[in-house]
């Protein structure tokens, strides 16, 4: 049986991907701000995700798994957001 837990998960799930869709469409236009979130957000969100997923008891671990291969896209935007090129893109002072 699903619990709880996972029902408030699959309904954030949505709300959270629009506001990264914007955040992202925010940066693309230049938004230092927007791509200060994006950044801070793609470092923080996995681990936050993949840690709740450890507790035991929380959830199945089919369901950790699946919330593990769903995270390594953001984990590939933590590390592009930190990368060179869009560091000088986004320089700080700006």
């Amino acid at each position: 049986m699903v619990n709880t837990f996972m029902w408030v998960r699959a309904v954030l799930l949505p709300v959270v991907t629009v506001l990264i869709y914007r955040m992202t469409v925010s940066a693309s236009r230049g938004s230092r701000r927007a791509f200060e979130r994006l950044s801070a957000l793609a470092a923080i969100l996995p681990t936050a995700v993949i840690g709740v997923d450890l507790i035991p008891g929380v959830c199945p671990p089919w369901y950790a798994v699946m919330q593990v291969v769903c995270m390594l896209p953001v984990i590939r935007v933590a590390f592009i957001t930190r990368g060179s090129a869009l560091r000088a893109a986004f320089p700080k002072g700006h």
